[in-house]
Formats: C-alpha cells, sequence, structure tokens
C-alpha cells in the first residue's frame, strides 16, 4: 500500500504508541516497517532515537545531519553515531556524549556480572552526567519498590535492572500499579494466574476470577485489541492452535505473530482470512502455492489474490473469483496479458468491472456480447470511449446500446439514427428531449413516428413538419401528453375553424371555445358539447345562444 510523502497527525499518533509498547530491542525492527514519511517527521524520529539509538539508521537523510537528533541518539546508543551524517563525527558534544554512553555500557555490564551488583545511572537536568553507584539487587529491588509507589512505574523503568523482571514480588507490585509492565515479565511470570489477573484488573477488564489465563487475555484483547495484548503473550501462547484460532478469528492479521507451525494449518489460515484478506501474506509458502486452497481464500477475500504464489494471480479460475468478490481488485495488474485476450475471462471481467474492457485486447474491443455486458455493467457512458467504431453500424447493437443509454444514439450511423425503431427506443430511455439533437429531421414527416412519440413524450409537435401540425391525430396526441395550452401555440390555427376538430376538443375541454372561429361559437351542437364540458364555456359562445334555455341548464349542471 503506497504512503504519502508526509505523514498524517493519525499517522505520527498511531506509530508513537506503537514504538511506547515495544521493547529497545524490537524498535530496529519496527523501524523497518514504518512508513517513509514518518521517517522523515522529526517528532517521531527522535521519540524513536531516545528508545533506542541505532532507529537513527532509518531516518531520512536530512535528520541525519540534525544535531539534536544525532545527540539524542547516541546518548541512547553510543553505536548510532556510526548513522549519523559525516558532518557531525567530529562533533565535539556528540564524540563525548557516545564515549560516556559506551563507558557506562561497560561499567553497567561488568557490575551486573559479578556479585548481584549493578551499576545505576542517574541523569542530571544540567546536560548529561553520571552517579554510578553499587548496590545489592535486594537493596537494588527495595529502592525500586520505594520508588515507584511514589513515581510510579513508567518513571522509574529505565533504572530497573532486568534482573527484577524475573522477580515476582517486584512485578506484581509493578502489574497492580501499571497493567503494561507484565510485558517485560519473564515468559515464566506472563503465565502467573494472579501476576496477570491483576495485570488485566489494572488495565480495567472486567473478570470474575474464575477464568483461565487464555480467557483472560481474550477478554483483554476484546477490549483492548490484539496489538496492546501481544507483549503479553508467551511463545507457547502464540503456540495454542485453539488460543490462536480464537484471537484471528477477532483481529485476522494476529496470524503474523502465530508459531510458524500454525501458519500452515489451513483452518486457522481460512478463519484469518475471512477476518483480514491481508492476512494471507502471513500464510506459508505452500499453502499460498496450493491452488485449491488459494481458491477457497479468495471465494472469502478476493484480495488475497495479490499473495498467492506460484503463478496463481494468473489462473483464470481464480483470478475471475477474487474480481467477483474485490470490489477493489486491480484489473490493471493483467493489462499486456494473456489474460486480456481469453475471450471467456474478458467476458466474465466486463459483467463486474464493465470498465475493464478498456485493457481487453483490440479484437475483443469489437466483440458485441462482451461490449453489451460491460455498458449493461456500468453503463454505456462509461464503456463508450473503449468500444470499436464499428460496432455503431450494426443495428442489433445500437439497439441495445439505446435502451441502456438512450444517448449512444450519437454515435450511432446515420442511417440508424433515421430507423424509426431505433429513434423511440432512445427517446423511451433517456427522454425526447436529450435524445432530440441525434434525431434525423427526415422523421418528423413521418406521420406514424410523431403520433407515437406524441403519445408518450412532451414538446414532440412543435419539430413536427407543418402538414402534421394540421394533422387531427398528431395534434391530439400531443394535447393528452402535453396538455391544450402548451399545444395550441405550435399547432395549426386553421384547425379552430375546424368543426371536426373543435367539437372533439370541446368535448376534452369546454373552455377551448373561446379560441374557436366566429361560425362555430354559434354552432349548437358545437356550444353545447363546451358546456356540458364546462359551464363557464357558455360565456364564449354566440350571444345568440347564451340565453338558449337548454344551454343555460347544461351550464348550471356543470
Amino acid at each position: 500500500v503506497g504512503c504519502s510523502s508526509e505523514a498524517t497527525p493519525e499517522q505520527v499518533q498511531q506509530w508513537r504508541a506503537h514504538l511506547w509498547h515495544v521493547a529497545p530491542s524490537d524498535v530496529p525492527k519496527l523501524m523497518a516497517s514504518v512508513p517513509p514519511g514518518l521517517r522523515k517527521n522529526r517528532s517521531f524520529m527522535l521519540a524513536a532515537v531516545m528508545k533506542e539509538g541505532h532507529a537513527l539508521e532509518h531516518a531520512d537523510g536530512d535528520l541525519k545531519s540534525d544535531r539534536a537528533l544525532v545527540l539524542a541518539a547516541v546518548r541512547s546508543s553510543s553505536g548510532a553515531l556510526r548513522h549519523a551524517h559525516e558532518s557531525l563525527h567530529e562533533d565535539e558534544e556528540i564524540v563525548l556524549a557516545a564515549e560516556e554512553k559506551q563507558e557506562l555500557d561497560a561499567l553497567e555490564e561488568a557490575a551486573c556480572s559479578s556479585d548481584r551488583e549493578f551499576v545505576r545511572v542517574v541523569r542530571r537536568s544540567q546536560g548529561w552526567t553520571f552517579a554510578l553507584a553499587r548496590e545489592s539487587l535486594d537493596v537494588h529491588k527495595q529502592t525500586m519498590l520505594d520508588e515507584m509507589q511514589q513515581k510510579g512505574f513508567r518513571a522509574i523503568q529505565p533504572h530497573i535492572n532486568t534482573a527484577l523482571f524475573s522477580d515476582r514480588e517486584f512485578m506484581l507490585t509493578a502489574v497492580q500499579l501499571k497493567g503494561c509492565a507484565l510485558e517485560l515479565a519473564s515468559d515464566d511470570l506472563k503465565c502467573d494466574r494472579e501476576l496477570l489477573c491483576a495485570a488485566m484488573r489494572t488495565r480495567g477488564v472486567p473478570l470474575s476470577g474464575r477464568e483461565t489465563l487464555r480467557v483472560m487475555l481474550l477478554k483483554a484483547i476484546c477490549k483492548d485489541g490484539f496489538h496492546l495484548v501481544r507483549p503479553f503473550l508467551t511463545v507457547s501462547m502464540l503456540s495454542d492452535r485453539d488460543f490462536m484460532f480464537a484471537i484471528v478469528k477477532m483481529h485476522g492479521w494476529a496470524l503474523q505473530f502465530a508459531h510458524e507451525s500454525l501458519k500452515s494449518d489451513r483452518g486457522l489460515v481460512l478463519a484469518a482470512v475471512k477476518t483480514c484478506g491481508d492476512s494471507f501474506r502471513y500464510a506459508c509458502k505452500e499453502l499460498r502455492s496450493d491452488r485449491e486452497f488459494v481458491l477457497l481464500v479468495v471465494k472469502e477475500k478476493g484480495s488475497a489474490l495479490q499473495y498467492a504464489e506460484g503463478g496463481l494471480t494468473l489462473d483464470k479460475e481464480i483470478a475471475l473469483t477474487a474480481i467477483r468478490e474485490w470490489a477493489l481488485f486491480p484489473i490493471q495488474f493483467y493489462e499486456g496479458t494473456a489474460m486480456f485476450s481469453d475471450r471467456d475471462f474478458v467476458l466474465e471481467v466486463v459483467k463486474v468491472r464493465g470498465w475493464a474492457i478498456q485493457h481487453a485486447d483490440k479484437r475483443l474491443k469489437s466483440d458485441m456480447e462482451i461490449a453489451l455486458a460491460a455498458a449493461n455493467c456500468d453503463g454505456f457512458d462509461a464503456i463508450q470511449p473503449y468500444i470499436d467504431r464499428r460496432l455503431f453500424l450494426d443495428r442489433r447493437f445500437v439497439m441495445r446500446a439505446v435502451q441502456m443509454s438512450g444517448r449512444a444514439l450519437q454515435h450511432a450511423a446515420l442511417s440508424l439514427r433515421a430507423d424509426r425503431e431505433v429513434i423511440v427506443a432512445a427517446v423511451n430511455c433517456d427522454g425526447f428531449e436529450e435524445v432530440l439533437p441525434y434525431i434525423d429531421a427526415s422523421l418528423f414527416a413521418d406521420r406514424e413516428f410523431v403520433v407515437t412519440l406524441a403519445q408518450m413524450h412532451r414538446g414532440v409537435l412543435q419539430h413536427a413538419c407543418p402538414k402534421l401540425k394540421s394533422d387531427l391525430e398528431v395534434v391530439f396526441a400531443a394535447i393528452n401528453c402535453d396538455g391544450f395550452e402548451a399545444v395550441r401555440p405550435v399547432m395549426n390555427p386553421a384547425l379552430f375553424s375546424d368543426r371536426v376538430f373543435m367539437l372533439r376538443l370541446v368535448q376534452k375541454r369546454g373552455e377551448a371555445l373561446k379560441f374557436a372561429s366566429l361560425g362555430l361559437r354559434s354552432d349548437y351542437e358545437v356550444v353545447h358539447a363546451a358546456v356540458e364540458n364546462a359551464g363557464s364555456a357558455l360565456q364564449f359562445a354566440d350571444p345568440s345562444l347564451r340565453s338558449n334555455s337548454s344551454l343555460l341548464h347544461a351550464a348550471k349542471a356543470h
């Protein structure tokens, strides 16, 4: 997965939390996996080198010239100086700090190996000076317990003799103050039920007191997540199949920490993949090269295919299974390979990723079935730029295309733009106004075509030829769809003098009588039909008919 050139605040916070929970000896391994952007982040790298000076090796080139950063690194690990920029190798203060750290390390090593004594380090506020004091381990233990009660575990952790991490009494006190202190305990103490229970209670894990070690740890993982609990786990726990099975069902990526023997366990790996497809990268190579198992895995998580071995990424059945399951599958990975020259493969791919037709072999871009399958998936507009132009000469293809997107008509051959059936299909798909610019003008003189469109779509009559604007069937089809007021300005005015037209019109809209010719306003049958529809229409009748008793009665009734 790619990373941006600059680390985000969230990334810095997340990786500093990781840094906090790893032992100094594990810092180089952690640094090897941090995103490139963090290696340019001064605050993160300062925290890293203060915990383990050799983290300077992973810093960005510019930071290796940062005097304050290099000074902090050599105060943590004298050997870190070799990772600094050459310009700082002769810096007097840096060299002196490295020598003092080297001397102190030698003293500590000598002290720890002689008669259960060791050397304590005190860092003064003014610069780095060292007070070296020898004391027995028992005295040191009591001193540390007293200071732990006053200052807390984290404050005194750097000064604790590592021999105390195997002392049960000391570690019990430590975990009661700070649950995460358990990560420093020896493997034997990590399996001590009382010690583990105390650590879990300190961390706020709800316990009844009857849980087994593994149940307590699983409850902690449910509460805090696997990453924070992992330092408490021993090799034997990570080798326990049932325990790891329960973990990977919650956090699939935890498979990376399982014992190597478990990474070849099909059931365990499959459970991890169901939770996290990327966890397949941690399975043994044999499983990642097993065609039958890889096919089973990608049915659960298509993203797992990227970690398959033995050329299985180019297996047609496996690839198609992954593509169907994984919406973000990088289909372009197969561009230029034989896969995109395989008709069956391309046809199946475009059914779920229509735009993938752009990567298909040129020959397949002119395949009608493939083009239509792609359009059916992503829409015609999305795939149109990638298909062969010759397809637009084929009436069957164009008919299917305009049923998906009426605007596809613009790409059709000129002869097909005058095809009545094709145009009707296009208009029914996208609407008359959208398709209008692409319709051959000759069709607007076709009576049957205009009637068909006018019955279903507004605004058709205004584009009809003058002759059809006088055609009763065409005009009434438009009136029924658009309404009289919309049609009146575009129809032939001569129709208002046509008795058949007006008689039929006023039966539908009585007040249209006002547009009738004077002769028709004195036609009793026409006026009576208008009044039967709308009593108010009587006002538009010839004055000689306005006092007619039968018309007045009809007007009152309507």
